[in-house]
């Protein structure tokens, strides 16, 4: 019988330096361990930030913006506020009449002129008077397209709200949509022009979500715009 030495009786040869295939699936199982150990909202922050890198987004993880509203078309809200929506309705006003006064050509201002400066009760006061309430009809009709045009689009929010930082939303922080905007600026914007002393406007001083009376109307709220993704420091606390 011939004996052999050297050799292991399994007959496999011993491998030196490597590691088995076990191990290597083991070492890469950590990273997806790691993911699912974090918050669903830290998963998501991670999953945006891929996205915006060029990075393939999880399965497990589905790409979105952190805190973005429900419906993904939406701008952010936050505080409600009150007396900026008020700072923005004079600007707003300001550059309707703006326009209506370049409309006129210079109409405007001349028969403001000759109302101020004719005899009470005379006909050309009367006839001034006439001419001039044409352009407040215009001044009606242009600023309800503008607000409710720029508050119903993406912005959501006119020239004046824009410049103080706010937007409007609906009761769920969503952007609203036309028809609820529309209602607003006519419907509720009239309820709130014939109670006394303001007081549809000055209610919003003293209720939580500072809603106006034709915010309480249409279901609406003005607020500050938020940004739409939050910091490392917020999304992994």
């Amino acid at each position: 019988m011939t004996a052999t030495f050297g050799k292991k009786n399994s007959g496999a040869p011993a491998s030196f330096g490597k590691r088995s295939t076990p191990a290597a699936g083991l070492m890469g199982s950590r990273p997806a361990a790691a993911s699912a150990s974090l918050s669903p909202e830290a998963q998501a922050f991670l999953a945006a930030e891929r996205q915006r890198s060029g990075a393939a987004a999880t399965p497990s993880a589905p790409a979105q913006s952190y805190a973005v509203p429900s419906n993904g078309s939406s701008l952010p809200g936050g505080k409600p506020v009150f007396w900026r929506r008020i700072i923005a309705k004079i600007i707003d006003e300001v550059l309707v009449w703006g326009l209506v006064v370049l409309i006129s050509g210079g109409a405007l201002a001349a028969l403001a002129g000759t109302y101020l400066e004719a005899d009470t009760g005379s006909p050309e006061e009367a006839a001034a008077g006439a001419d001039m309430m044409i352009y407040v009809l215009v001044f009606m009709v242009v600023s309800l397209a503008y607000s409710v045009g720029m508050q119903a689009s993406s912005l959501q929010a006119t020239l004046g709200k824009m410049a103080m930082g706010i937007i409007v939303t609906d009761k769920h922080g969503d952007r609203p949509g036309m028809g609820k905007i529309l209602f607003r600026e006519t419907l509720g914007r009239s309820l709130a022009n014939l109670m006394p002393f303001y007081s549809g406007y000055a209610m919003g001083m003293f209720n939580k979500d500072k809603k106006c009376v034709h915010d309480m109307v249409a279901g609406t709220i003005v607020c500050t715009k938020e940004s739409s993704t939050a910091g490392y420091a917020e999304a992994f606390a």
